[in-house]
């Protein structure tokens, strides 16, 4: 039995991500469970066909540059995968952007009330 391909089909950070998930083998994989560790995210697929794939939505998850996500199966197949969250590193731009202005403005104004 050859495990699941699951690859990100979208890495744009203003859309959700979604990863596909193909089933290469000639026999149906049933009962999938995805789990997404340090959160209390999980998906539950009865049945991908053989040789067919699925897509599926990740949650909006800002904390975590890396979403760690686990697959179970009925058929014992066990797939462990991680992706990156580009949300993450685009929210840190925002706040350490944020802050750099924040420290100029106040050397501007401190310059201007000691001259």
């Amino acid at each position: 039995m050859v495990p699941l391909e699951i690859k990100n089909i979208s890495s744009s950070i203003f859309n959700k991500q979604i990863i596909q998930v193909y089933n290469p083998n000639l026999n149906a994989i049933t009962n999938l469970h995805f789990k997404i560790k340090n959160s209390n995210w999980n998906h539950q697929i009865d049945t991908i066909a053989p040789l067919s794939s699925i897509k599926i939505s990740l949650p909006e998850n800002y904390l975590s540059p890396k979403l760690n996500i686990k697959v179970d199966s009925d058929n014992n197949q066990m797939v462990d995968f991680s992706i990156n969250n580009y949300r993450f590193y685009f929210g840190l731009i925002i706040i350490v952007s944020f802050v750099i202005t924040l420290i100029g403005i106040g050397g501007i104004i401190f310059k201007r009330k000691h001259r």
